[in-house]
This record gives structure tokens, C-alpha cells and sequence, in this order.
């Protein structure tokens, strides 16, 4: 992605306002923010031009309700506004905005995303429509867990990280890795709060004939301990960025055909800090 083009998309961000809704059956209590932004861990595409997906609801799913003290199991509705969003523009740091709107202050165990469609254009501009599976009429619905504590008066920065790579498993034809047949989708969300986490960005170079160079399409593994937290591909200009990493110790692994596999061993992530690590991958013989 061009570095103009992200600017652009980036000042062409979806913003959805919607009010604190209204009950009766509620009760009346404070209220705190949620600001709901989505990104991506982005697919290998070349043979892929775009990988869409709309999302037609989000709900906070209740687990105790208020400041009163009582114990509910109340889901919040933070937007019904359908949105369409190519994941493949959401990467390096680029988010687009799901719902920005009051939530009453409690407890919550989650959110549900409702999806209501999923589509793979290719290269040659086919477009793959995905069977979602859906047991609810017209959409998937994905619980993805996480204690979030909305406090009264305050903002909560929440980052869905969609994985593309790992929820886009592709079929290919006649065993061949050229030719996509389809896909199989099995989505694969990261919940995280941006004041409690931090990123991890750098640049992927190789040496040839004492000539530094920045690397395209390599892939990113995050790792803490024996788990892939997510992945990500390097841009035009080598560079990476992965969001929304809880504070720890992560190893880094850098993979591109052609090129030796590294592993950066215990890079530090700290709570609303941008850890910098570069990565220097070296030609196979």
C-alpha cells in the first residue's frame, strides 16, 4: 500500500455516533464511552486484490450490570449500522472506526460481532462469496471474550484485530498453490484494550552485495511462548506494525521465501509504549 493512500484512508474513517439507548426495564445508572476500532493482520495477496466482510451489528455482552450493584446479564447494543470494510486496507497501523457511543458503567464479559457477509475478490477479479455456516438466519455471530470494566465518565479504546491470514484459509486447485478454488472461513478475532497495550513496529532488510534492501510481503509471526498471537506482512517499504499486544516478552519471527527464517528472542512490549525492532533476514545459497 502506497504511504498516500494510507494517509487518505486513514482521513476517511468510518465514524458511527449513536446515543445511549432507552429502556424501561433498565435502570438508570452512569455511563462510560466505548470507542470500538478494527484492524487487521493482513492476508498474502498476491493473488488477492480484497477480502471483504460486512459487519452488521456489535453487541457488548452483560455480565454484571451498573454502578447500582446488581448482578445481569444485559447485552448492549453499540451499532446496527451495517459497515463494509476490506480488510487487506487495514494494516500498519491503519483502524477504521465500528461504534463510538455511551455504554452503561459495569462489567462485560465480551463482544458478539454479527457478519453478515464475507467476499474474496481475486487478481483475475473474481469475486468468492463465503459460506459463512450461519445457524441465525442471515449471519454468523462470533463471541469473542474479554473482561472489560467501563468506568463512569471514561473512555474505553477497544482494538478488534481481524487475522486474515489465519480466518481466510484458502483451497487451492488440483494441489497446485496458483490457482484459488476457495476459502474456508474461520474467523480469528484479538480483543484488546489500547491503554493497557502496546505495538511493535520495525523494518525487514536483507544484505546482498553489501546493499541494504527493504522487503516486501514478508511475513510476521508474534509469539508468546508457544502461541502465534497474530501475524502481519511487511509494505512497499519493508515496514510492520501489530497493534493491541498485552505488555510481555514476544519473539518475533520473520519469514520470506528466498531468505533464511529469524527469530528475534524476547522483545519487551510495554502498556501504551512502541517498541521498535528491525529484522535482517539473509539470502539463502
Amino acid at each position: 500500500m502506497a504511504r498516500n493512500y494510507f494517509t487518505l484512508y486513514f482521513s476517511l474513517l468510518f465514524l458511527i455516533n449513536i446515543g445511549c439507548q432507552e429502556s424501561q426495564d433498565i435502570p438508570q445508572v452512569e455511563s462510560g464511552r466505548i470507542f470500538l476500532r478494527l484492524t487487521d493482520a493482513p492476508f498474502p495477496h498476491h493473488l488477492v486484490s480484497e477480502v471483504n466482510i460486512t459487519i452488521s451489528k456489535v453487541i457488548a455482552k452483560g455480565s454484571s450490570y451498573g454502578s447500582v450493584g446488581e448482578d445481569s446479564s444485559v447485552d448492549w447494543e453499540l451499532t446496527s449500522i451495517p459497515l463494509k470494510v476490506n480488510l487487506l486496507q487495514l494494516t500498519n497501523g491503519v483502524t477504521v472506526t465500528l461504534a463510538n457511543t455511551d455504554i452503561p458503567a459495569g462489567s462485560y464479559s465480551g463482544l458478539i460481532l454479527f457478519i453478515q457477509e464475507a467476499t474474496v475478490k481475486l487478481k483475475d477479479n473474481s469475486v468468492l462469496n463465503l459460506n459463512l455456516g450461519t445457524r441465525n438466519g442471515n449471519h454468523f455471530e462470533l463471541f469473542i471474550p474479554r473482561t472489560m470494566q467501563i468506568k463512569a465518565g471514561l473512555t474505553s479504546d477497544l482494538l478488534l484485530d481481524f487475522d486474515v491470514s489465519r480466518s481466510f484459509i484458502p483451497r487451492y486447485s488440483n494441489g497446485s498453490d496458483s490457482r484459488i478454488a476457495g476459502f474456508i472461513f474461520k474467523p480469528f478475532v484479538k480483543l484488546s484494550d489500547a491503554f493497557n497495550s502496546g505495538s511493535i513496529t520495525g523494518i525487514v532488510t536483507s544484505s546482498l552485495e553489501n546493499k541494504i534492501s527493504r522487503l516486501e510481503g514478508a511475513q510476521i509471526s508474534v509469539i508468546a511462548g508457544n502461541t502465534v498471537v497474530t501475524t502481519t506482512f511487511t509494505d512497499f517499504s519493508g515496514t510492520y506494525t501489530v497493534l493491541g499486544l498485552d505488555p510481555g516478552s514476544y519473539d518475533i519471527q520473520a519469514d520470506m521465501k528466498g531468505f533464511d527464517t529469524q527469530i528475534m528472542s524476547d522483545v519487551m512490549v510495554k502498556a501504551q509504549k512502541q517498541t521498535k525492532q528491525g529484522v535482517l533476514l539473509t539470502n539463502l545459497e
